[in-house]
């Protein structure tokens, strides 16, 4: 994929189909050496001349290894091309964020100081929420203050207290199977979407949570940005096409994974067929829980994730 030219929302997907052709060449992999293995004999065209001999454990162990080799390149190629692709998508994404991200000019920096001495100089009780019913009143309105609120803000260091209440028109029901007419009672019917409603609003709301940042001042500069998305279109988009990237980056660290611990797995052909070595299964452990932090489920196997 051209970083030039992606189209952000798709980059996941891109990654899901390399990820599907490495898939395949590893199991096609497995077959062929599956196949040398089973081979008695072996022909070779020689000065236009055809021999065949007889395969000895070591002819056989050689043709294995080249198999292994030659696909073991192909699937490192396929690895590293989305690697370098989602490199490229990553640095883009962030370039074109902050090409959109304001810049306070000399007039604006002025006000941002007028705002943050009068707020510091103040000794009324109620200036926190003074200052943020004033930030909300500006940004709500798109007044030419709002962006030098929302500076003073990160200057003085007031964040946002977001609420996470969803609503039901907020649910999306193109995941909702309907029952097919007659198979159900529309009572039932209601349940079934009255469920289905709650528990989507109880994972977009977990959804919204997990996105706010614990540290300090991760979170101010989270918080900033989100208010700067509500005044200036432009760096929303910007920040849903990075984070699209970041989703693929995710799927890809999450799929390499899912692969390693395959390899881990011992099979009738792989060198660990019959070694299940206590480094081997630390290092499924340390999967495992970085998958977790993934927020990947740690049991799934590839092909669940590709949704094959």
């Amino acid at each position: 994929m051209s970083e030039k030219n992606a189209n952000y929302a798709t980059v996941a997907d891109h990654v899901k189909n390399m990820m599907r052709a490495a898939l395949e060449i590893e199991r096609n992999k497995e077959a062929e050496i599956q196949a040398a293995l089973a081979m008695e004999t072996h022909t070779q065209i020689i000065g236009g001349r055809r021999f065949t001999y007889q395969l000895t454990p070591e002819n056989r162990a050689t043709i294995v290894e080249e198999i292994r080799r030659e696909d073991d390149a192909k699937l490192q190629t396929i690895r590293d091309g989305v690697a370098s692709d989602l490199d490229a998508l990553n640095k883009q994404v962030t370039q074109e964020f902050y090409a959109v991200y304001p810049r306070p000019t000399d007039v604006e920096r002025g006000e941002i100081l007028s705002i943050v001495r009068e707020y510091q100089s103040s000794e009324a009780p109620d200036k926190l929420q003074n200052f943020i019913n004033e930030r909300n009143h500006h940004i709500e309105n798109e007044t030419v203050m709002a962006i030098s609120y929302i500076f003073a803000g990160k200057e003085l260091g007031i964040g946002v207290d977001w609420d996470f209440t969803v609503s039901d028109s907020d649910v999306p029901m193109d995941g909702f199977v309907e029952p097919s007419p007659g198979s159900a009672a529309p009572s039932v019917v209601s349940i079934m979407r009255q469920d289905y409603i709650a528990k989507k609003k109880q994972e977009m709301t977990k959804n919204m949570q997990a996105k706010i940042p614990t540290d300090a001042a991760a979170r101010l500069k989270y918080d900033t940005e989100q208010l700067i998305m509500k005044i200036n279109p432009e760096l929303k988009v910007a920040q849903e096409n990075y984070d699209h990237v970041i989703e693929a980056k995710r799927v890809f660290d999450i799929l390499t994974l899912l692969c390693r611990r395959a390899e881990l797995a011992p099979t009738a052909t792989s060198p660990n067929s019959s070694v299940n070595t206590d480094a081997m299964k630390m290092e499924r452990l340390v999967i495992t829980d970085k998958l977790v932090k993934l927020a990947a489920n740690p049991n799934i196997t590839v092909d669940d994730f590709l949704g094959e």
